[in-house]
This record gives structure tokens, C-alpha cells and sequence, in this order.
């Protein structure tokens, strides 16, 4: 009987951040067809490969009872495990900031002493204050947490911010950039000899000329933009049409010379031949040559 390996490394079990990982272990010689579906584990080469919320993996990590883990920059700086070894994965990008309303005179961390502050980050965001010798009340919570400044029942927040777009609804402002987040790839102090091959791999992937940049380490409008500056010129308007990052408005055409300009629609090609109600049917001798009109019975238009 085979022995059950000791080496885990958790993986997360949703989301973006899931899919990313997962790429990358494909394009680091890893099958990871058994993560398709709802298998909580899987042994690959050796090494067990388990599912769970990033946050819980490095809980685990820190335990001692995870060799390692794909998690995020806020989850270790949470569980404090920033200092273990970690490969920067490069995707899932983010800032870790503090923020407070338009409207609040708080221009730094140090205007917010004696106020409340609300988090899904609770045990960093007391290291961090402690260590900037501010006295705050910090708030634990899962979600919500623009929302819940935004009405004045918090003075700030501390929170990922990818694009800005939920802040600016909100009507917050950023007082401070606190840290830069990312994907990461984390391992216990000393790691074992297939850790180290999975961490050569990963390395391996990650510098390769063929690795996943444009599937796991780019935005969608990224992607759509680098589609379309490397396509010929010919091929531009179909990218546009098909890719509203590049162009907001869709440009309809025909290719061939059946109904005049190229310019036209479908619909305004075929309305030339609809049967008129004012003058009899033309005999198909009669009728303009158009591709798959003209061999259609008269009393069919196009459709």
C-alpha cells in the first residue's frame, strides 16, 4: 500500500484567484484536471494539493501543518506570516489603503487617534496602528465596509482597493497607501525537497516566454488591448466590435459587392428586395444579383 504523502499545499477553493492558481500549475507541468469539479483534494506528484479559503490556508501555514500555500499579501500580513519565504506571483494585484469620507478634515492615520476604525483585516490593522502609536477602535467585519463609513458609523477604513470605483461611489478618499498586495506563493521556513522542485517549477512558469501572462496575470480590457495591438489591420474592426474595451461603439459591415456599400447593414441590403406593394413581384431575370437571393423562389425575401 502506498503511503499518503505529508506534503499539502493549499490551493484557494473559489473565485478568481482559484482559476489563476490553477493555470499556473498547469503551465508549471502540474495536472490539474482533478480540480475541476468538486474534489476537496488531489495528489499530484507527491504532493497533496487541498482546497480552502486563502485566509484559512494560512492559518494552517502558520500552524506548521501546511508546507505551503497559494495565498495574498493582506491574508499573511492577517495571519502573520509575511515573513515566511514567498514567490510574487505577479496577478491578483491590489493596495492596501486607509480611507475615510470626502466631507472628514482626517488628512493622515494620525488625525483618525481616538476614533473607529473598520476592517476584515482586525489583527493587522491593530500591529499597524499600535506600531504608528495610534490609539484606535478596531472593527471586525466581512463586507460592507465602504458602506458602513460611508454613513458615519466608522471614521475610517482599512481595505483592499483595486480600481478606486467602489470608493468613489461611496464618496471616500484615500489618507493612506499602507501596503501593496498581491498573489502569492508561501512556504514554511524549511521547506522539503518536493517544495523546492514546486517552487522551481512556479519560478520556471512565471519567467517562461510562453507563461499564462495574458490568462492569469492581466485584466480583461488588458488582454482585449494587447489582442488588438498585435492583430493585423484587417482583423482590427472585428476585435472592436468583439471587444468593448477597445472600442465602445460596434461597427456593422458586409464583405462582398451584393448590395452596394460595405457600409450597410443586413437588413438594409435585404430591404431592396423586399417585394413592393405599389408594382408587381420582378421576374428573377429582373432582379439585382445577390448572394443567396437570386436562387430563392420569388416569393421569398431575405432574411
Amino acid at each position: 500500500m502506498t503511503a499518503a504523502p505529508t506534503i499539502r499545499v493549499a490551493i484557494p477553493s473559489k473565485g478568481r484567484l482559484r482559476e489563476q492558481c490553477l493555470d499556473l500549475l498547469k503551465h508549471a507541468g502540474y495536472s490539474v484536471g482533478a480540480f475541476k469539479g468538486d474534489n476537496a483534494s488531489a495528489v499530484v506528484d507527491g504532493i497533496e494539493f487541498i482546497e480552502m479559503r486563502p485566509r484559512d490556508a494560512a492559518a494552517w501555514l502558520k500552524a506548521g501543518r501546511l508546507s505551503a500555500a497559494f495565498i495574498s499579501t493582506d491574508t499573511a500580513l492577517e495571519s502573520n506570516v509575511e515573513d515566511f519565504p514567498a514567490i510574487e506571483l505577479g496577478f491578483a494585484k491590489s493596495d492596501l489603503i486607509v480611507a475615510c469620507r470626502d466631507a472628514d478634515s482626517f488628512q493622515c492615520a494620525a488625525d483618525l487617534a481616538g476614533g473607529t476604525v473598520a476592517t476584515h483585516l482586525p489583527d493587522w490593522t491593530r500591529r499597524w496602528f499600535a506600531s504608528q502609536g495610534i490609539d484606535v477602535t478596531v472593527v471586525a467585519m466581512g463586507g460592507s465596509l465602504e458602506g458602513v463609513c460611508a454613513v458615519g458609523m466608522a471614521d475610517a477604513i482599512v481595505d483592499l482597493r483595486e480600481t478606486g470605483g467602489s470608493l468613489a461611489r461611496n464618496r471616500l478618499r484615500v489618507i493612506e497607501e499602507v501596503e501593496n498586495c498581491q498573489a502569492i506563493f508561501a512556504n514554511t521556513v524549511d521547506p522539503s525537497a518536493e517544495i523546492d522542485d514546486l517552487r522551481l517549477r512556479i519560478g520556471a512558469a512565471l519567467s517562461s516566454p510562453n507563461a499564462p501572462s495574458t490568462s492569469c496575470c492581466t485584466s480583461r480590457s488588458a488582454r482585449s488591448a494587447a489582442l488588438h495591438r498585435s492583430s493585423p489591420d484587417w482583423l482590427r474592426p472585428v476585435l472592436r466590435w468583439r471587444c468593448p474595451a477597445i472600442s465602445l461603439r460596434p461597427i456593422s459591415w458586409s464583405i462582398g459587392p451584393s448590395c452596394g456599400s460595405t457600409r450597410r447593414s443586413r437588413n438594409a441590403r435585404c430591404q431592396r428586395h423586399r417585394r413592393p406593394h405599389h408594382r408587381p413581384t420582378p421576374s428573377s431575370r429582373d432582379r439585382p444579383a445577390c448572394a443567396g437571393v437570386a436562387d430563392r423562389p420569388a416569393s421569398r425575401s431575405c432574411r
